[in-house]
C-alpha cells in the first residue's frame, strides 16, 4: 500500500451508537477510534464510520453522506444496502455461480410450527438460524435437534420478521477484508478465526479474549489464493 500522510484527511467524524440491536457493539467501536484521534465539534471532512447493524451499514448513512458530499470508510451505498441483506446478498451470489451455503427463507407468513419443522427436512441437520438483517451474531442460533426449531425461529424473529435457515458448514472460519473498489480492490491476507468450540458468537466477538486471530492463515497458498480471489 502506499504512503499517505494523515494530515491530508482534514478533520474526521465519528459515527458510532445508532438505534440497532447492535448499538453497544457500534459504541465500544467509536469509542476505540476516538481513543486514537482528536477531534472537534464542527467543519469536519469526512467521516469515520463505526455505526453497526441497520441504519449504520445498510447504505442510510452513506446515501446521506453522498447527499453531503462528505467522503467517508467503508462500502458504498448499494455494497452496503445489499450486503446488509444476507438473503439478497446469497441471491446475487447464486446469480454469479458463487459458493454458499444452502438455505431456506422464511418469511413472516411462512412460519407456522408445520413449516418451520419441515426446514431440516431440506437443509439437514445441524443448521443456522438467523434474523437475515442483522449481524454480529445477534439472534443466531445452531440448531441440533427438530425440537430446537421452533424456539430458534421465535428468536431470529424478535430482531427481524423473516427468519434465515441456512445448512450448517463444517470447517475453519476465515475472514478477508478487501480495500478500493474495481479495478483498483486489493484483497488483503487471509485471517483464520478460532473461537472456543468454533463458537464465534457475540459473547465470544466482543467480551472475551479467547478468539484467536491467525493471520497468517495458515492455509495451503492455493487455499488462500481462492479465498482471496472469491473476496
Amino acid at each position: 500500500m502506499s504512503q499517505f500522510d494523515p494530515k491530508s484527511f482534514g478533520k474526521v467524524a465519528v459515527l458510532f451508537g445508532g438505534s440497532s440491536a447492535e448499538r453497544e457493539v457500534s459504541l465500544m467501536s467509536g469509542t476505540g477510534v476516538l481513543d486514537l484521534v482528536e477531534l472537534k465539534r464542527d467543519g469536519f471532512a469526512r467521516c469515520f464510520i463505526a455505526l453497526h447493524g441497520r441504519h449504520g451499514e445498510d447504505g442510510t448513512v452513506q446515501g446521506a453522506l453522498e447527499l453531503l458530499g462528505v467522503p467517508y470508510t467503508g462500502s458504498g451505498v448499494m455494497a452496503s444496502s445489499v450486503a446488509m441483506d444476507k438473503v439478497m446478498t446469497k441471491r446475487l451470489w447464486q446469480a454469479d455461480g458463487l459458493p454458499t451455503p444452502r438455505y431456506v427463507r422464511l418469511a413472516f407468513d411462512q412460519q407456522s410450527r408445520e413449516q418451520v419443522r419441515a426446514v431440516p427436512d431440506v437443509l439437514g441437520l445441524p443448521l443456522i438460524v438467523k434474523p437475515p438483517r442483522e449481524g454480529s451474531s445477534i439472534g443466531v442460533t445452531k440448531v441440533r435437534g427438530y425440537s430446537e426449531m421452533q424456539d430458534a425461529v421465535a428468536l431470529s424473529a424478535k430482531y427481524d420478521p423473516d427468519v434465515l435457515c441456512e445448512e450448517f458448514i463444517e470447517g475453519d472460519e476465515v475472514t478477508c477484508a478487501v480495500l478500493g473498489s474495481g479495478l483498483d480492490a486489493v484483497a488483503l491476507p487471509v485471517v483464520r478465526i478460532a473461537a472456543p468450540e468454533g463458537a464465534y458468537d457475540y459473547q465470544n466477538k466482543y467480551f472475551t479474549d479467547d478468539v484467536k486471530y491467525h493471520c497468517p492463515a495458515g492455509l495451503p497458498d492455493a487455499l488462500e489464493q481462492e479465498i482471496r480471489h472469491l473476496a
